[in-house]
């Protein structure tokens, strides 16, 4: 899916990817639908654990915690092209699928809620500084998934390893933080 995309995406090519014979897939996963659903689950899983270890230390560092929710998802060491193309996929399809759009959206929501936390906490600490928090929330992870969308579609118009160093220094214009 994440090379041809959901719609020319065939169960044959997924279990080729996947080193599985389509046998095998099929026995798992009634549909593609099922196999895409399940990538939004264990994605959830991934991001979760992640978004817990983010939000500890958001507490005390959320400066800190900032910089390492940008680069869970935008850095380049980080982060598996493959993974950047599913997650356009995923949100390609849910724009099209009740079903995939609402396990989606809870993906994005867990996101935007880390960085609902994180803003809270430096606003708490007087390390940030904000007039309208959930405006500048829903901005910083638009601002994530514009990248994602353009790393997996047009990855030309991003300059290599830029993607997390802008979203952290926007972050940072927007709440008033220390530059970096």
């Amino acid at each position: 899916m994440a090379k041809s995309g959901y719609e020319r995406a065939t169960i044959t090519q997924i279990a080729k990817e996947a080193s599985l014979s389509s046998g095998l897939v099929h026995y798992h996963y009634q549909n593609k639908q099922e196999i895409l659903l399940d990538l939004i689950e264990r994605m959830h899983v991934y991001r979760t654990k992640s978004l817990v270890e983010i939000d500890q230390q958001a507490e005390h560092e959320p400066l800190a915690a900032l910089d390492r929710f940008f680069d869970l998802y935008l850095a380049l060491d980080q982060a598996d092209p493959q993974a950047r193309a599913a997650w356009t996929a995923m949100g390609t399809e849910a724009l099209q699928n009740e079903e995939v759009r609402v396990r989606f959206e809870s993906l994005v929501a867990d996101a935007a809620k880390s960085v609902r936390r994180i803003v809270d906490h430096g606003i708490a600490r007087g390390e940030f500084t904000g007039q309208d928090t959930e405006a500048t929330v829903a901005a910083l992870i638009a601002l994530v998934q514009g990248y994602l969308f353009l790393s997996a579609t047009t990855v030309a118009v991003i300059p290599t390893g830029s993607a997390a160093r802008t979203a952290k220094a926007t972050a940072r214009g927007l709440l008033h933080a220390d530059p970096l």
